[in-house]
């Protein structure tokens, strides 16, 4: 869904009713506002950032119990120099 919209001359832009009906804008939420290249993205704010990754990489080790990937891989380490 695509709009156009102005930047005032205090660099604001309104989002247009129907997007902030459809995401369920409400007055005082906040926005995260990136910028990669040319485009520029806002999305809501997560009011908890652990909440909102947790499980972002799950599955990342296919069957292996991440505990167990990581004591193999601190395992496979070089001993350093005197240990």
């Amino acid at each position: 869904m695509a709009s156009d919209v102005k930047v005032s001359s205090k660099y604001q832009v309104v989002i247009p009713r129907e997007i902030r009906e459809k995401m369920g804008l409400e007055k005082g939420d906040e926005l995260t506002v990136d910028l990669e290249g040319e485009t520029i993205t806002m999305r809501r704010r997560p009011k908890s950032f652990t909440e909102y990754t947790e499980g972002l990489h799950k599955g990342v080790w296919g069957d292996e119990d991440a505990d167990q990937y990581l004591h193999r891989m601190r395992g496979e380490w070089e001993p350093k120099p005197g240990e």
